[in-house]
């Protein structure tokens, strides 16, 4: 698990998915994750699928989407932070650039 944050105020909770699905994007095939979002110490991720039934505690998403809306959506919320690449740090408009160079 990697977390992002704090669970009691906002925090991000990737979990690595044991089967993901195929993709041909590489950077989508590459970041499929459970994906947790904590707001207050609640998982506002907790849902159960309509057609089955089934109750899941995360979101099974590439996190390269959610990545990507964060620093498209909230540029100006982290104009002053750095979202750490390996070797590097950014702030959320490099990361956008990089992203959408990738």
């Amino acid at each position: 698990m990697i977390l992002f944050g704090r669970p009691d105020v906002f925090a991000l909770k990737l979990l690595p998915l044991a089967d993901p699905p195929r993709d041909n994007d590489r950077a989508v095939r590459a970041t499929w994750a459970a994906l947790q979002i904590w707001v207050s110490s609640r998982n506002l991720s907790m849902h159960t699928h309509s057609d089955t039934g089934r109750f899941d505690d995360a979101l099974h998403w590439p996190v390269i989407y959610a990545v990507r809306w964060l620093t498209r959506s909230w540029i100006e919320f982290f104009e002053n932070q750095t979202w750490p690449i390996p070797g590097l740090q950014r702030n959320a408009r490099d990361l956008a650039s990089v992203l959408d160079a990738h």
